[in-house]
């Protein structure tokens, strides 16, 4: 039986017009911290977000094998959500965030502590089906635009596109999202024709449904009380956490020459394992 940690999804995934809420992800192995290292020259944060999400997602709801298309139809929020949690399953769930008070009579920089099963406990979004509709008024009249949230291939094709300008990057993805709009008449009207009309309303409705989008916690600063908003980026706490580790391979290295273990061995042991045969070694020396 495959074990790991419950993530409730808050748009989830549908497939054959079912939606599947929740996922299952095992902790970071060394194998996973190789597979970033050997990816993370050659592709993009999005598209290394995706390869690791799918080497550590068990399931998702009833189906198969989790693969990276897969992992790109999932929402950008609820690929965050997975983030925290396999960090959460990983290192901990409780992190501290060094952050400066905004309060002007204050400033004080401080720690603050940010429990990530609080981030996860929210509810699964119920509805219909994958797609949304809205009706947006105008002074030409009012229109009537179908769309679904923003996902993993939305992002990776995004974050290529922003090399030659964020703005263009935006409106690639948000015309992507855009499945049709129509007139009072219900007559189609060209996306491109209503972009600029369309792209604030569509923006906050995508960060109202798919809040993990932006990963927000609102802590109070310990010297003054005052209320600190902190934006959490999930996959940079990872990789963050990876790197103020000694690095992998000499890991590898060291316990290969000490417990005679094979790579394959070492890399397939839980990050939290290995750094506590580590640990042993720094405190106790070398098995007899």
């Amino acid at each position: 039986m495959r074990t790991g940690t419950i993530v409730p999804l808050s748009n989830g995934l549908w497939q054959d017009g079912h939606c599947h809420e929740q996922a299952l992800v095992r902790p970071l192995t060394g194998a996973d911290e190789a597979l970033l290292h050997d990816a993370g020259g050659f592709i993009l944060p999005a598209e290394r977000v995706t390869i690791l999400l799918a080497a550590v997602t068990l399931s998702i709801g009833g189906m198969g094998a989790v693969t990276q298309e897969v992992v790109r139809r999932l929402t950008i929020g609820d690929r965050e959500r997975l983030l925290l949690a396999l960090y959460a399953a990983s290192f901990g769930a409780e992190i501290d965030l060094v952050a400066r008070c905004t309060n002007v009579s204050c400033g004080e920089r401080s720690e603050l502590p940010v429990k990530l099963t609080d981030l996860l406990a929210a509810a699964v979004r119920k509805r219909d089906g994958p797609d949304q509709t809205i009706m947006v008024a105008g002074d030409s009249g009012t229109l009537r635009v179908r769309f679904r949230l923003p996902n993993g291939a939305d992002q990776e094709i995004a974050a290529r596109l922003a090399a030659s300008g964020l703005r263009n990057a935006a409106d690639r993805l948000l015309a992507r999202c855009i499945l049709s709009v129509t007139d009072e008449q219900d007559r189609p009207v060209s996306v491109e024709a209503v972009l600029d009309r369309l792209r604030y309303t569509l923006e906050d409705v995508f960060r109202a449904l798919d809040p993990g989008t932006d990963t927000e916690s609102m802590l109070a600063c310990p010297a003054c009380g005052h209320g600190v908003l902190v934006l959490l980026d999930a996959f940079s706490l990872l990789t963050g956490e990876i790197a103020r580790s000694d690095p992998l391979f000499s890991d590898v290295d060291r316990l290969a020459r000490v417990y005679h273990w094979s790579e394959a061995d070492i890399l397939a042991l839980p990050v939290a394992r290995r750094r506590h045969y580590l640990a042993l070694l720094d405190w106790a020396g070398p098995p007899q």
